[in-house]
């Protein structure tokens, strides 16, 4: 008897890239039916993890360095676009 594939869903509408020394670096996060994929792809190579429903016990979300400096940058250049066109 043949296996049935497992069907996904996108957790996220796109992966998130990451801003550190490598950009080719994307992590994707599927629903599964009882537990959450994890897919880190780099260039070639992709690695996936699989996180049951049943053994998370608590989800963490904090703010980042690199988000403050984005965020910094951001709106330094948004300040600069104002004060051009104030002009």
């Amino acid at each position: 008897m043949a296996e049935q594939a497992e069907q996904y869903g996108r957790a996220l509408s796109r992966g998130r890239k990451h801003l550190g020394l490598s950009p080719y670096n994307t992590y994707r996060l599927y629903l599964g039916s009882d537990h959450v994929l994890h897919v880190a792809a780099s260039g070639y190579s992709e690695r996936s993890k699989r996180f049951y429903f049943k053994d998370i016990q608590a989800m963490v979300i904090t703010k980042t360095r690199s988000a403050l400096w984005i965020g910094v940058v951001l709106g330094a250049l948004l300040l600069t676009a104002v004060l051009v066109i104030w002009d």
